[in-house]
């Protein structure tokens, strides 16, 4: 693993804010962090055979 990880979720904001909130208060730095929607043929996949986001 390189030390990434990767969270789906339905309210991106409220896991946002509760992601900054705990690093804030942990002086931890989220320097790589970013947010992105699935594209359709991650959705596709995921659907058809349930392996999209499974690297």
């Amino acid at each position: 693993m390189d030390g990434s990880y990767r969270i789906a979720t339905a309210d991106a904001m409220r896991l946002l804010h509760e992601l900054t909130g705990w690093a804030i208060a942990a002086d931890v730095m989220l320097d790589h962090l970013t947010v992105a929607r699935p594209s359709l043929e991650d959705v596709y996949l995921q659907l058809t055979s349930g392996v999209a986001g499974s690297e």
